[in-house]
Protein backbone atom coordinates (compact mmCIF):
# COMPACT_ATOMS: atom_id res chain seq x y z
CA UNK A 1 0.00 0.00 0.00
CA UNK A 2 1.43 3.64 -0.63
CA UNK A 3 1.89 6.00 1.60
CA UNK A 4 -1.19 8.95 1.73
CA UNK A 5 1.71 11.22 2.12
CA UNK A 6 3.22 10.70 -1.28
CA UNK A 7 0.07 9.99 -3.25
CA UNK A 8 -1.34 13.77 -2.15
CA UNK A 9 1.78 14.84 -3.21
CA UNK A 10 1.70 13.58 -6.37
CA UNK A 11 -1.28 14.64 -6.85
CA UNK A 12 -0.27 18.20 -6.05
CA UNK A 13 2.78 17.63 -8.71
CA UNK A 14 0.31 16.74 -10.73
CA UNK A 15 -1.95 19.52 -10.30
CA UNK A 16 1.13 21.98 -10.57
CA UNK A 17 2.11 20.23 -14.03
CA UNK A 18 -1.58 20.96 -15.11
CA UNK A 19 -1.56 24.70 -14.42
CA UNK A 20 1.76 25.48 -15.66
CA UNK A 21 2.35 23.83 -19.46
CA UNK A 22 5.85 24.61 -19.92
CA UNK A 23 7.85 23.12 -17.64
CA UNK A 24 11.73 22.38 -17.29
CA UNK A 25 13.95 19.54 -15.48
CA UNK A 26 16.86 20.59 -13.69
CA UNK A 27 19.58 19.37 -11.85
CA UNK A 28 21.09 20.93 -8.72
CA UNK A 29 23.60 19.00 -7.08
CA UNK A 30 25.08 19.86 -4.16
CA UNK A 31 23.99 24.10 -4.15
CA UNK A 32 23.37 25.37 -0.73
CA UNK A 33 20.05 26.03 0.33
CA UNK A 34 20.53 29.84 0.87
CA UNK A 35 21.05 29.97 -3.13
CA UNK A 36 18.45 27.57 -4.14
CA UNK A 37 16.17 30.52 -1.80
CA UNK A 38 17.86 33.12 -3.72
CA UNK A 39 16.88 31.81 -7.14
CA UNK A 40 13.37 31.39 -5.73
CA UNK A 41 13.11 35.34 -4.81
CA UNK A 42 14.46 36.06 -8.48
CA UNK A 43 12.40 33.62 -9.97
CA UNK A 44 9.30 35.41 -8.35
CA UNK A 45 6.07 35.89 -10.59
CA UNK A 46 8.31 34.79 -13.45
CA UNK A 47 8.45 30.67 -12.37
CA UNK A 48 8.45 28.34 -9.83
CA UNK A 49 11.42 25.74 -8.63
CA UNK A 50 10.03 22.69 -6.77
CA UNK A 51 12.42 20.02 -5.77
CA UNK A 52 11.14 16.92 -6.19
CA UNK A 53 12.01 13.40 -6.01
CA UNK A 54 12.62 11.53 -9.04
CA UNK A 55 10.30 8.59 -8.27
CA UNK A 56 7.45 10.77 -7.53
CA UNK A 57 8.02 12.62 -10.40
CA UNK A 58 7.66 9.96 -12.46
CA UNK A 59 4.86 8.54 -11.10
CA UNK A 60 3.37 12.09 -11.77
CA UNK A 61 4.30 11.68 -15.65
CA UNK A 62 2.89 8.43 -15.63
CA UNK A 63 -0.68 9.28 -14.38
CA UNK A 64 -0.87 12.85 -16.51
CA UNK A 65 0.62 11.17 -19.21
CA UNK A 66 -2.39 9.13 -20.01
CA UNK A 67 -4.26 11.65 -21.95
CA UNK A 68 -1.41 14.29 -23.50
CA UNK A 69 0.55 13.17 -25.88
CA UNK A 70 3.61 15.99 -25.58
CA UNK A 71 3.73 14.70 -22.63
CA UNK A 72 4.07 10.93 -23.80
CA UNK A 73 6.69 12.08 -25.80
CA UNK A 74 8.65 14.06 -23.36
CA UNK A 75 8.33 10.85 -21.01
CA UNK A 76 10.08 9.04 -23.79
CA UNK A 77 13.27 11.50 -23.98
CA UNK A 78 13.36 12.35 -19.98
CA UNK A 79 12.91 8.91 -18.73
CA UNK A 80 14.85 7.38 -16.18
CA UNK A 81 15.51 10.29 -13.91
CA UNK A 82 18.79 10.59 -12.52
CA UNK A 83 20.21 12.50 -10.48
CA UNK A 84 19.03 15.61 -8.32
CA UNK A 85 16.04 16.67 -10.03
CA UNK A 86 14.08 20.00 -9.12
CA UNK A 87 10.68 21.27 -11.45
CA UNK A 88 11.18 24.39 -13.25
CA UNK A 89 7.04 25.53 -13.48
CA UNK A 90 7.22 28.44 -16.27
CA UNK A 91 4.67 30.89 -16.73
CA UNK A 92 2.91 31.49 -20.02
CA UNK A 93 5.22 33.85 -20.86
CA UNK A 94 8.23 31.72 -20.33
CA UNK A 95 10.89 32.77 -21.57
CA UNK A 96 11.03 36.02 -18.79
CA UNK A 97 11.92 32.71 -16.05
CA UNK A 98 14.31 31.00 -18.24
CA UNK A 99 16.48 33.30 -18.99
CA UNK A 100 16.41 34.36 -15.06
CA UNK A 101 17.19 31.04 -13.98
CA UNK A 102 20.16 30.74 -16.62
CA UNK A 103 21.88 33.90 -15.52
CA UNK A 104 21.39 32.32 -12.00
CA UNK A 105 23.29 29.07 -13.27
CA UNK A 106 25.98 30.68 -15.51
CA UNK A 107 27.18 31.72 -12.01
CA UNK A 108 26.00 29.05 -9.47
CA UNK A 109 27.96 26.57 -11.61
CA UNK A 110 25.64 23.69 -9.33
CA UNK A 111 22.99 23.95 -11.21
CA UNK A 112 21.93 23.14 -14.95
CA UNK A 113 19.24 22.51 -17.00
CA UNK A 114 18.44 18.55 -18.03
CA UNK A 115 15.47 18.71 -20.14
CA UNK A 116 12.19 20.67 -20.58
CA UNK A 117 8.65 20.78 -22.42
CA UNK A 118 7.94 24.21 -23.81
CA UNK A 119 5.11 25.02 -25.99
CA UNK A 120 4.25 21.15 -26.23
CA UNK A 121 7.65 20.38 -27.99
CA UNK A 122 10.03 18.48 -25.84
CA UNK A 123 13.88 19.89 -25.70
CA UNK A 124 16.76 19.04 -24.70
CA UNK A 125 19.29 20.65 -22.41
CA UNK A 126 21.28 22.58 -24.77
CA UNK A 127 18.28 23.65 -27.07
CA UNK A 128 16.76 25.34 -23.73
CA UNK A 129 20.06 26.98 -22.95
CA UNK A 130 19.78 28.36 -26.60
CA UNK A 131 16.14 29.74 -26.08
CA UNK A 132 17.26 31.40 -22.63
CA UNK A 133 19.83 33.23 -24.25
CA UNK A 134 17.32 34.54 -26.69
CA UNK A 135 15.44 38.27 -26.08
CA UNK A 136 12.50 38.29 -24.27
CA UNK A 137 9.13 38.55 -26.31
CA UNK A 138 9.46 42.36 -24.68
CA UNK A 139 12.33 43.13 -25.96
CA UNK A 140 11.59 41.49 -29.56
CA UNK A 141 8.52 43.51 -29.54
CA UNK A 142 10.35 47.32 -28.79
CA UNK A 143 13.01 46.51 -31.03
CA UNK A 144 10.55 45.87 -33.96
CA UNK A 145 8.70 48.64 -32.99
CA UNK A 146 11.64 50.73 -32.94
CA UNK A 147 12.90 49.44 -36.61
CA UNK A 148 8.85 50.46 -37.48
CA UNK A 149 9.12 53.76 -36.37
CA UNK A 150 13.15 54.29 -37.66
CA UNK A 151 12.44 55.39 -41.37
CA UNK A 152 9.96 57.73 -40.44
CA UNK A 153 12.03 59.42 -37.91
CA UNK A 154 15.07 59.60 -40.95
CA UNK A 155 12.64 60.89 -43.31
CA UNK A 156 11.47 63.73 -41.16
CA UNK A 157 14.74 64.82 -40.45
CA UNK A 158 15.92 64.78 -43.99
CA UNK A 159 12.79 67.12 -45.00
CA UNK A 160 13.25 69.03 -42.29
CA UNK A 161 17.29 69.49 -42.44
CA UNK A 162 17.57 71.42 -45.46
CA UNK A 163 15.32 73.76 -44.25
CA UNK A 164 17.36 74.37 -41.23
CA UNK A 165 20.11 75.00 -43.33
CA UNK A 166 18.49 77.33 -45.88
CA UNK A 167 17.38 79.08 -42.23
CA UNK A 168 20.85 78.99 -41.29
CA UNK A 169 22.02 80.51 -44.10
CA UNK A 170 19.83 83.25 -44.34
CA UNK A 171 20.05 84.48 -40.22
CA UNK A 172 23.77 84.52 -41.29
CA UNK A 173 23.31 86.77 -44.43
CA UNK A 174 21.03 89.06 -42.43
CA UNK A 175 23.33 89.53 -39.50
CA UNK A 176 25.95 89.97 -41.74
CA UNK A 177 24.09 93.07 -43.97
CA UNK A 178 23.47 94.77 -40.85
Amino acid sequence: MANQTKQTFVESVCQLLSNHKNFVLVKFAKTPHQKLEALRKSLKNKAKFQVIKNTLLTKAFDKMGENNAPLQVFKKKALPLKETTALLLLENDWSDGLKIFYEFADKEQTLSFKTGLIDETSYSSEEIVTLAKLPSRTQLVASLLGSLKSPTVHLVFALKNPLQKLTYILKIKSSATN
